[in-house]
C-alpha cells in the first residue's frame, strides 16, 4: 500500500501489526526487513518494529545495528508508560541485549544487568511471557556460573517464584550450584525431585549425581559413620530413574562400588563387602576408564578376604 502511495491504507494495516504480540515472532527474510523499514517510516515511535528490526539484523550478524534498534525499545519504554504490549517488547529487548553482551561481546556484567531487567519486568505483573520466564533465569544462570558467581546463583535460586523454582531445567542448575558452593545435600535432594528430560547422550546430571553422592560418602567416612557412608556410595553407582539417564554398556563406577565395599567391611558385613567387590572387580569399563585403579584394588581386596 505505502508503495502504491495509499498511505491511508498503509496506516490501517500498521495499525493492526502494532497490536500483535511478538511473542515467538523471529523475522529473518530479506522481505521482512524492507517492511519494518517501511513501518518505521510510517511511524518512527513504532516500538514493535524497532524490536523486530533489532531481531533481523542479529539474525544475519549485524549485531551493534541490532543493539541500537533493541535500545529504542527500552529508551522508549522508560519516556512513555508502560502498558502490558509496551513491557512484553521490553523484556524481549533486555533479553536480547544480555543474550548479546554473552555471545557476541564477552560482556558477562552487562549481561547479567540486562537479564536482570527483564526478569524484573516480567515479575511485575502476569503477562504473554509469564509461561516462559524461567527461561531468562536459565539464561542469566548461564552468566552468573561463567562469572563464578555460584553463592549468588543459589540465593536467586532459592528466592524465585514457584513455577519457576519448580521447573526441572531450573532444578538441574539449581542443583549444579548447590554443588559448587559444596551444599552436595541439597545437590541430592534437588536430583532427587521431579522428572528430568536430558538431551540423548546427556550425561551431566547423572555425573552430577555421583559426585554429590561420592562427596557425602567421603564425608561420612570421615566422621566413622560406615552404614551412611555405604548408602551413599551404591547410591552414587545407580542411575536413579528420574533422572532419565540408564546405565549404559560401559560404566565407570568402580570407585564408588570399591568404597561402598571397603565401607561394608568395616561395617562387620563381610558378604555384602564381597559382592560390591565383586562388582567393582568386574565392572565393563570404557577405555582409558578414570576409575580403573579402583577396580585394581577391589580385585586386591577380594584376593585378602579369599
Amino acid at each position: 500500500m505505502w508503495r502504491m502511495g495509499k498511505l491511508a491504507e498503509a496506516m490501517t494495516l500498521l495499525q493492526d501489526a502494532q497490536k500483535q504480540s511478538p511473542v515467538f515472532v523471529f523475522p529473518y527474510r530479506h522481505e521482512d526487513a524492507i517492511v519494518l523499514q517501511v513501518a518505521l517510516r510510517l511511524d518512527p515511535n513504532d516500538a514493535l518494529a524497532h524490536y523486530l528490526l533489532g531481531t533481523w539484523l542479529a539474525s544475519v550478524g549485524r549485531w551493534d545495528e541490532a543493539m541500537t534498534y533493541w535500545r529504542k525499545v527500552t529508551d522508549g519504554a522508560r519516556d512513555a508508560g508502560r502498558g502490558m504490549s509496551e513491557t512484553t517488547l521490553e523484556v524481549l529487548a533486555w533479553r536480547n541485549i544480555g543474550l548479546m553482551q554473552r555471545i557476541v561481546r564477552n560482556d558477562l556484567p552487562a549481561s547479567k544487568q540486562a537479564y536482570d531487567k527483564a526478569i524484573e519486568l516480567v515479575s511485575c505483573a502476569p503477562s504473554p511471557l509469564s509461561p516462559y520466564a524461567w527461561r531468562l533465569w536459565h539464561e542469566r544462570d548461564s552468566v552468573l556460573a561463567s562469572l563464578g558467581q555460584h553463592e549468588k546463583r543459589v540465593q536467586l535460586f532459592e528466592s524465585a517464584p514457584k513455577e519457576v523454582a519448580s521447573k526441572p531445567q531450573i532444578v538441574a542448575r539449581w542443583a549444579e550450584a548447590c554443588a559448587r558452593v559444596g551444599n552436595y545435600a541439597k545437590t541430592v535432594e534437588l536430583l532427587s525431585q521431579g522428572n528430568f528430560k536430558p538431551w540423548e547422550g546427556e550425561f551431566a546430571l547423572r555425573q552430577l549425581w555421583k559426585e554429590a553422592q561420592m562427596q557425602l560418602g567421603h564425608q561420612a567416612m570421615r566422621e566413622g559413620d560406615f552404614a551412611k557412608a555405604r548408602q551413599h556410595f551404591e547410591a552414587a553407582a545407580d542411575y536413579p530413574q528420574n533422572l532419565n539417564i540408564g546405565r549404559p554398556h560401559w560404566t565407570d563406577d568402580a570407585d564408588a562400588l570399591f568404597w561402598a565395599g571397603w565401607c561394608a567391611l568395616k561395617s562387620g558385613d563381610r558378604e555384602g563387602a564381597k559382592q560390591l567387590l565383586e562388582r567393582a572387580a568386574n565392572e565393563n569399563q570404557p577405555p582409558n576408564a578414570q576409575t580403573a585403579e579402583f577396580k585394581a584394588k577391589a580385585e586386591e581386596l577380594l584376593r585378602q578376604l579369599h
